[in-house]
């Protein structure tokens, strides 16, 4: 034999040895074979009986076989298995193989089941619908927990199975296709673990995968993850109150464990896109981030606590926390991102979107972001949230589009701002550090502003802003309602400079001027405010129109009260003392839908300084005199007639005098009854009615009465109104006249002016009249009317000797251009009865006789029984037509004209009685006297008397004749340029020194 290096290769002996242990193996396996598939066959309703009892539950094959020496094979496999009294998992398989430990069973170890597959399985879970998924107080008994708290060891694989939830959410179902899956327990272990890979909803782009270990309710160890989970896919099982994800999707990993004190651990990491929250304000867009988060679930009381989560996104960015409980309604949200990153801008935007645009443009800078927070509460079905953001500095400036808006520039220190999606209105505070408020309407400008405002609880405070107007102090404070739209404010302080501002002149027609002070309150509604002030005005300079001026110094203060209502009306009640005097008024405005109007008015004073008001009242004349009383003024709009109007004023004083500016004497009432009224509109009328129990005025002559007005008529133009008086009073002294019963009816407007009528009673007669005047042409129209009126009124106005003594009568009508004195036109006639003149007529014609000792024979005055004269004159040109002077003893005519300042031409005519001619030696010695008297004639003499009025006789210009002069004085003509006829003195005896006169006389 060959021999054979055993140490390298094989021998023979060595395969034979091998050969025999293959038979042998052979021989073991196909006889353990034998056995095994015996040991199957007679156990196969041993295992399945076990797998029922072990698992406590319904399980149902149609056929079990074996499956050569690996296992069995079960077709229609249904298992039915509790895991609550109202949840049930049913199972259902065509075919699952049980793959048997064979070694263990040939070795007689018993069965030992290595692992089931199942493969297109569908496992359908079920729960009674409004039934919970599990019950707490029974978690740890049952059936299911005899299986989790077993230790048989198991496997259960699967593929292209189904997972079907039923009534997840009420009725709504959820599916888990294209599932592999491999759940097992080792040996020794009381652990069930797994691992779960499928499609969701059979969307093969949404792949969902699961891990978990159980041991026990009370320790697993859940992991779920998902590509893809969108919030149509979350929403599609809850009801559309619980839908807190409006739109969006995420992807999450989902890790749950459950822990010894019977609390359940949850961690999330998610990426989202595009989230939109429910209720989710304007200013946050979708939002695009991830989130990671930490929290427990306590089951007893089914809270669940958020230890830790960290949202980033470009929006936001922080660290959430908060709870959620699962209350037996809906669950109820407490949670709250803190961040330094919070769309703070976008957040004032929102709150100040479409509120401030109309008005003008607000800018401003946000400097340091402090601390930022969104909070979410409430539940699912309503949640709220609310965002928190502070900071330290900024500033913000508003322009207006219209000036009766101000500017504002604010700097911001320390600020708060929040906001809720509940009411959607802003809250917090800022403090003002400095501003300013510019309101260029009324050119008023605050500077130095300081104070807090503050927003809270939908009612904004202003904690007492402080600034200063003009160079004054003034405080401000006040809080507001957002959603009664209701609060109240108020302001004290001081203005000075008031001319320096539009505000002098913003109220129509007045102007303010001076300082003064005011404080005020306002409490107002939605659309309503009440509103009062206490104002000093003392120191304010206060004009209105042209005709009112309360100077500085003047005491001038009030209270008043009001109520306004927003375009409908505003009324308002004062209560005041200006320059001594006490006033009541209230008015009444409404709005017609363009601008607001007076509707009504009225003003009362019970006692009134008639000194005082004179200092206000800017007139040529010093107002002087007592008190007034129950004075009133009334002003109402004309419903019924667009425009129209009308007003009543009434007033008493026990005494008045107004001097004018250069006068020496004042006029001087007494007794003061004053009323009248105004209307407006379609005509512009005014009445005025005055009664004076007693008046005296400065003299008619010498004597300056009134003083004109002064006024910008280019600020103030005439109005158009036509003014009528009525005029009374029981006694009138205009010196030298004294009268009574005074009455006349005037008139005023701006083309003309005058006295309709006019008359009065003097002694026992009465003297009466009318004077038209038209402000145009400067001219004037008159007429007087005397009967049986004292001739010594008369002389005294002409500033003559008394030389007339009886009662006179008279007429006289005229008219003139004042710009042009030659316009005079006018015609007249006076007389009188039964009179007496002096007889210093016939002394004076005797001048010569009169130098000798001998004692004049004639009586201190003579009798007439009539005086008459006619005038006429025009431009300067009077004429006398007629003089008729008669008595017992002469009887005297004349007729003739003269020209003012220059010549004249009269014919006078004297008829003596023989016994008047024998009493005078000059005609005694001319004439024969006795020749007749026996033929019973008078001694007649002619004169004419011509040439230039001053020429021959110079004492014309100190006695004018009465008659020619009386109607001058009337006509307020100069009395010394008309020269008539001179009848009481020097004129004859001048004629009969020259003896040049005599025309014509016959001596007997």
């Amino acid at each position: 034999m060959e021999n054979i290096d055993e140490t390298g290769v094989p021998g023979s002996r060595y395969y034979r040895i091998w050969l025999v242990g293959l038979l042998l193996l052979t021989a073991l396996i196909a006889g353990g074979a034998l056995f095994a598939k015996y040991q199957l066959e007679g156990f196969r309703g041993v295992i399945l009986g076990r797998a029922q009892t072990r698992m406590g539950a319904d399980l149902q094959v149609e056929e079990v076989a074996a499956f050569g020496l690996r296992g069995l094979r079960a077709q229609g496999v249904h298992l039915v298995y509790s895991i609550a009294p109202a949840t049930t998992v049913e199972f259902t398989a065509p075919e699952a193989i049980i793959y048997i430990d064979l070694v263990g069973l040939i070795s007689g170890g018993g069965i030992s089941v290595e692992r089931v597959q199942v493969n297109q399985a569908l496992v359908s879970v079920r729960r009674e619908e409004g039934q919970a998924w599990l019950d707490p107080l029974s978690a740890g008994t049952g059936p299911q927990s005899a299986f989790l708290s077993g230790a048989v060891p198991f496997r259960v694989t699967g593929t292209d199975c189904r997972l079907e939830i039923e009534n997840l959410v009420g009725t709504k179902q959820l599916l888990v296709s294209s599932i592999d899956f491999d759940v097992s327990r080792l040996s020794g272990s009381r652990t069930v673990g797994g691992v779960l890979a499928g499609n969701l909803n059979e969307d093969e782009a949404t792949s969902l995968s699961v891990e978990f270990q159980v041991a026990s309710l009370d320790d697993f160890d859940l992991s779920v993850s998902c590509s893809q989970v969108s919030a149509e896919d979350v929403n599609a099982f809850l009801p559309e109150s619980r839908q807190f994800v409006q739109k969006g999707d995420t992807a999450p990993v989902v890790r749950v464990s459950g822990n010894p004190d019977h609390t359940i651990s949850l961690s999330v990491e998610s990426r989202f896109a595009d989230i939109q929250l429910k209720s989710q304000p304007d200013y946050i867009p979708p939002l695009t981030g991830t989130l990671r988060a930490y929290g427990a679930y306590n089951p007893d009381t089914r809270t669940f606590q958020v230890s830790m989560a960290r949202a980033e996104s470009e929006a936001l960015d922080g660290n959430v926390t908060g709870s959620v409980i699962f209350s037996d309604g809906s669950p109820q949200l407490d949670l709250v991102l803190r961040s330094s990153k919070l769309p703070v801008k976008e957040l004032i935007n929102s709150l100040l979107s479409g509120r401030i645009e109309k008005y003008g443009e607000l800018e401003y800078t946000v400097l340091t972001i402090e601390d930022c927070a969104l909070a979410v509460t409430g539940t699912v079905e309503a949640p709220a949230m609310a965002a928190r953001a502070s900071g330290d500095g900024a500033e913000i400036r508003f322009t207006p589009k219209d000036v009766k808006y101000p500017r504002v520039n604010l700097e911001v220190g320390r600020f708060d701002l929040a906001w809720d999606s509940t009411s959607r209105e802003p809250g917090g505070s800022i403090v003002i550090s400095d501003g300013s408020v510019n309101h260029q309407g009324t050119g008023i400008e605050v500077t130095g502003l300081t104070g807090q405002v503050s927003l809270t609880g939908g009612k904004v405070t202003l904690n007492p802003l402080q600034a200063s107007l003009l160079g004054q102090s003034v405080m401000a404070s006040g809080t507001y309602e957002l959603k009664s739209k209701s609060g109240e404010a108020s302001l004290a302080g001081s203005l000075a400079n008031i001319e320096k501002t539009k505000l002098a002149t913003s109220i129509r027609n007045a102007s303010l001027a001076g300082s003064g002070t005011v404080k005020a309150s306002v409490k107002f509604r939605e659309k309503s405010a009440d509103f009062e002030a206490d104002i000093d005005a003392t120191q304010t300079e206060i004009g209105y129109r042209w005709w009112f001026l309360k100077p500085v110094g003047i005491g001038a203060s009030g209270h008043l009260k009001g109520k306004f209502i927003s375009r409908k009306s505003i009324t308002c009640e004062v209560e005041s003392l200006i320059a001594g005097t006490q006033l009541s008024a209230t008015t009444d405005l409404s709005y017609n839908g363009k601008k607001w109007s007076l509707r009504k008015g009225r003003a009362d004073s019970k006692d009134l300084d008639v000194v005082s008001v004179g200092k206000c009242l800017p007139l040529p004349y010093v107002i002087t005199g007592g008190k007034g009383k129950d004075g009133f003024y009334t002003w109402e709009r004309d419903a019924a007639t667009e425009g129209a109007w009308k007003s009543e004023f009434g007033l008493s004083m026990d005494e008045i005098a107004l001097r004018a500016d250069g006068a020496e004497v004042p006029l001087l009432c007494k007794g003061v009854t004053l009323k009248g009224g105004m209307a407006g509109g379609t005509a512009e009328t005014g009445e005025l009615t005055l009664d004076v129990e007693s008046a005296r005025t400065p003299p008619l002559r010498g004597s300056k009465w009134f003083a004109p007005m002064v006024r910008d008529l280019e600020k103030y133009p005439p109005n158009g109104r036509r003014w009528t008086y009525h005029l009374g009073a029981k006694s009138l002294d205009v010196a030298p006249w004294k009268g009574t019963d005074f009455k006349g009816e005037a008139y005023s407007s701006d083309t003309d002016f005058g006295l309709a009528s006019y008359s009065a009673t003097v002694d026992k007669g009465t003297v009466k009249g009318s004077y038209a005047s038209r402000r145009k042409e400067n001219a004037f129209e008159s007429t007087a009317h005397w009967e049986n009126v004292s001739a010594a009124y008369l002389m005294d106005t002409l500033q003559l000797p008394h030389v007339f003594r009886g009662d006179m009568s008279g007429e006289v009508t005229y008219s003139q251009d004042r710009d042009d004195p030659g316009t005079l036109r006018g015609s007249g006639y006076f007389k009188m009865k039964e009179g007496q003149f002096s007889a210093d007529y016939i002394l004076a014609m005797l001048e010569q006789q009169m130098e000798s000792t001998e004692e004049p024979t004639l009586p201190p005055s003579l009798r007439f029984s009539s005086l008459e004269a006619d005038i006429e004159f025009e431009k300067d040109v009077v004429k006398t037509p007629r003089i008729e002077l008669t008595s017992d003893a002469i009887t005297m005519g004349a007729e003739g004209q003269f020209v003012t300042d220059g010549d004249m031409n009269y014919t006078i005519n004297v008829s003596v009685t023989p016994d008047a001619a024998e009493r005078i030696p000059l005609l005694a010695q001319s004439f024969n006297v006795q020749g007749y008297r026996l033929a019973q004639q008078n001694i007649e003499l002619a004169f004419t008397l011509s040439g230039p009025t001053l020429r021959p006789v110079s004492a014309l210009s100190e006695a004018p004749p009465v008659h020619v002069t009386l109607v001058s004085g009337a006509l307020e003509a100069a009395n010394e340029a008309i020269r008539v006829f001179d009848a009481p003195r020097k004129i004859l005896v001048d004629l009969l020194k020259i003896g040049g006169g005599i025309v014509g006389a016959r001596k007997q």
